[in-house]
């Protein structure tokens, strides 16, 4: 009998996100709103998530410099050292230029990510850069979430 994986996200966990996220818009005076592959966000004419995701992940984006592969995961489980997707939120249709965040909300190997970008011109390697957040709220709340 094959062990069950752990399911790291679901419909519960994605609601708790979306609640906080609320609140983390009003917080911060900036409105986030939740994007998924087939209901992208124009990020500077890349849409996200949808035209990074895939078998060419790798071509496309990076984290901390590093070309990483990223999948769209309904629960949180991805190949071992990918970036599992589970959530994007972004302030993209109502900031100014150069204000405009996308937050990839990841979990690799087990671990939370918050992933955050506002890049907004392309890069001599042609990939997307993103970093860790930097905002501890955000990182112990989706942290909690994912391991409650």
């Amino acid at each position: 009998m094959k062990p069950q994986q752990k399911r790291y996200w679901d419909d519960s966990k994605a609601l708790k996100l979306q609640q906080f996220m609320t609140h983390f818009s009003e917080e911060m005076e900036q409105q986030y709103k939740e994007y998924t592959p087939d209901n992208s966000v124009d990020q500077y004419g890349l849409k996200l998530p949808s035209e990074v995701l895939g078998q060419n992940a790798k071509e496309h984006i990076a984290v901390d410099d590093v070309p990483v592969d990223v999948e769209w995961s309904a629960d949180g489980q991805a190949g071992s050292g990918v970036y599992g997707l589970v959530a994007v939120y972004a302030d993209s249709e109502t900031q100014q230029y150069m204000q405009k965040h996308v937050y990839f909300f990841t979990i690799i190997d087990g671990t939370p990510k918050v992933l955050i970008t506002m890049q907004n011109q392309g890069m001599d390697d042609h990939r997307l850069h993103f970093n860790e957040t930097a905002n501890q709220e955000l990182k112990q709340k989706f942290a909690q979430i994912v391991n409650e």
